[in-house]
């Protein structure tokens, strides 16, 4: 685990993209930080199943950081999220589970989150809206309010670089 831990940090530039991420008709990144043993997950999960089988058609891609998972398993769904440039997200909410952080495709700025609060139609309603703040607002002008709905980051987002 301490390599796989090494590993992650020395990727999590963000500078990671690749051209198939590039070329990804998806809108909008799901991250959904999960674990076992997570309470919160347990009652959130059910409901964003039911959610993502009504939504199918919409250009969002739920990606699953599942802290349980075997570490192939992890290594993968953590290929999955710097590939497609979300490396900060990772890096801020690693060691959080029970949400779901929906991100901007092209810009990766920060959309809204769901919780264990939100019911299926909630969710549905969250994903739909985040899709069309990207269709229809300036990057970094897209964030429709909710949020305040995401936890706190366990750590301080990197610097810019120069």
């Amino acid at each position: 685990m301490a390599a796989l831990l090494g590993l992650t940090l020395s990727l999590l530039s963000g500078l990671l993209t690749s051209p198939a991420a590039a070329e990804d008709p998806d809108l909008v990144y799901g991250i959904y930080f999960r674990s076992d043993w997570c309470p919160n997950c347990a009652i959130l999960e059910p409901s964003l199943e039911r959610a993502r089988a009504r939504s199918q058609g919409l250009p969002l891609k739920l990606l699953v950081i599942d802290l349980s998972a075997s570490e192939a398993d992890f290594r993968l769904a953590l290929g999955e999220v710097l590939d497609r440039g979300l490396a900060r997200h990772y890096n801020q909410y690693f060691g959080l589970t029970g949400f779901v952080l929906y991100a901007a495709a092209d810009t990766g700025e920060v959309l809204d989150c769901v919780t264990r609060l939100h019911d299926a139609d909630a969710i549905v309603r969250v994903e739909n809206h985040v899709v069309e703040a990207v269709r229809s607002r300036p990057p970094y002008d897209r964030a429709p309010g909710g949020a305040a709905l995401c936890p706190p980051p366990m750590r301080a987002p990197p610097p810019p670089l120069p």
